[in-house]
């Protein structure tokens, strides 16, 4: 939670310096998000397979190391007053890269902390903590900001990287749940990508998964131009509004805590609720009501993604699980470098309104493709035999 923080913290602070100090505009926060993630976009598939291959907690430290020290540097060069648009785009990229191999290897590792029976609460439940640090992080940065100067945050941040080693170094090694080694082999990456098409559940939730994450998760990207150009405000209150998200966020994920079994109708449900309710926060007349509308896109979002996360663990195989998590990984992190821009380019041609607009159209689009297959009947699980 301490390093989350941090990293929020970090996400604010950098998004608002290319915003302001480095005179960027909203094609240039759409190149930040995608030099963030299109490390994940294009490296996720092989992150997926070192995770199924290899100790998931010495992989963490490793990740979790690198970002320290690409952190100390942006904060190092933040403070000497160096730092460039490219500086920014090239450190950025290089946290993605860590970023990259990362994320499937955390997905992975809560598959051996907690017995299947306990899998759907623990996947909620580290949304929320996630969360937590969504809402405190923005909020203390815009604070941070006004007072200090980005320069406060990325310093923080780096910092707080050695709370998240500290805590894979407490780990106990023999209290986690063993999983199947897989050897190095031939194919992997495309037996774990034929596995997934293979399995109906997998199929579906991965590509409303495609549908919703290049369009409509790019809130990164339209916030920040919400505040500046919509609604002409600071720092501050854009750290409340990214806050706002992460606090209906929050709330989703503890709702998802109590879903002890996720099926295609709750996804299609909850993609058609996330469009909605991003046409309403393009609609809303003032910041009041956009707070209260971005609140109820975060829980929107968190339900999606809770309820995606947890199908695809469910219904994947243990010596598969990396793989198909990294995918998940690859088309909701990694798509944003393909729709980061584009939202961008549209924010800035048509005003942020017209990016939120389309955002929407993407869930709507996600939740009708959902349906579909639901009503063709493909089920919601597969037994382990099908498996």
């Amino acid at each position: 939670m301490v390093s989350q923080v941090g990293t929020w913290l970090s996400l604010t602070a950098v998004s608002w310096l290319v915003l302001t100090e480095l005179h960027g505009n909203g094609t240039d926060i759409g190149v930040l998000a995608a030099a963030q993630f299109l490390p994940t976009l294009l490296l996720g598939p092989w992150a997926g397979v070192l995770a199924d291959r290899r100790d998931v907690r010495r992989l963490l430290l490793i990740t979790q190391s690198a970002s320290l020290v690409v952190a100390t540097v942006l904060a190092g060069l933040e403070l000497a007053g160096r730092l460039e648009l490219w500086s920014v785009f090239t450190l950025v990229a290089l946290q993605g890269l860590a970023t990259a191999f990362d994320n499937p290897t955390r997905q992975a590792l809560l598959g051996e902390l907690v017995a299947p029976k306990l899998l759907p609460n623990a996947v909620a439940l580290n949304s929320a903590g996630f969360n937590c640090a969504r809402i405190a992080g923005p909020a203390i940065a815009g604070l941070l900001i006004e007072i200090a100067g980005t320069r406060v945050c990325f310093a923080l941040n780096a910092v707080s990287y050695l709370a998240a080693i500290g805590a894979l170094i407490a780990i106990d090694g023999g209290d986690l749940y063993a999983r199947p080694t897989v050897a190095r082999g031939k194919c992997q990456i495309r037996q774990g990508l034929r596995y997934a098409l293979d399995v109906p559940v997998l199929r579906v939730a991965l590509l409303t998964m495609a549908v919703v994450g290049t369009v409509s998760m790019n809130f990164t990207v339209l916030i920040p131009l919400f505040a500046r150009t919509t609604f002409r405000t600071g720092a501050s209150v854009f750290g409340l509004l990214t806050t706002a998200l992460g606090a209906g966020s929050l709330i989703g994920s503890l709702r998802a805590a109590h879903n002890e079994q996720p099926s295609l109708d709750q996804l299609s449900k909850a993609a058609f609720a996330l469009g909605l309710a991003m046409i309403a926060t393009a609609a809303s007349p003032n910041l009041p009501v956009a707070m209260i509308s971005l609140v109820i896109c975060g829980m929107c979002v968190m339900t999606f993604l809770a309820t995606t996360n947890t199908l695809l663990q469910l219904n994947s195989r243990p010596d598969m699980r990396g793989r198909v998590m990294s995918l998940y990984l690859v088309l909701f992190i990694g798509t944003s470098p393909l729709g980061g821009p584009v939202v961008g380019g549209i924010a800035q041609a048509l005003g942020t309104r017209a990016g939120f607009v389309y955002g929407g159209l993407g869930g709507l689009a996600g939740g009708a493709l959902a349906l579909r297959y639901r009503s063709a009947g493909v089920p919601d699980s597969m037994t382990v035999e099908e498996n």
